[in-house]
């Protein structure tokens, strides 16, 4: 089992008329993605002008990310039906460095 923590990072694009909700969403699924085995959080960044989120959730190993594919999908599936979404892409990395404070 890996003990390096790895990441999935998935970039949506907003349409014009679809507003930015970003940290409502967060907040419903949340409680989901904490009930998932390796799960470490959760950053979520916003940029205005080219209206993309970008999310990152974190996880405690290779396996665990693996694991969780098919519960985040359906919970990427679940937010895109609803909202006017242009494109989505998704991408998954080992974690070399880690340092947040708060």
């Amino acid at each position: 089992m890996s003990s390096v923590m790895h990441s999935r990072l998935t970039t949506t694009v907003l349409a014009p008329d679809e507003p930015e909700s970003a940290s409502e969403i967060v907040e419903a699924i949340l409680p989901m993605m904490r009930e998932l085995s390796g799960f470490k959080g959760v950053i979520v960044l916003h940029d205005d002008e080219r209206r993309l989120n970008v999310a990152m959730t974190l996880w405690e190993n290779a396996e665990a990310l693996q694991a969780s594919e098919a519960v985040m999908g359906k919970i990427r599936a679940a937010e895109t039906n609803t909202r006017h979404v242009e494109s989505q892409v998704t991408s998954t990395f080992r974690v070399v460095a880690c340092h947040l404070e708060r």
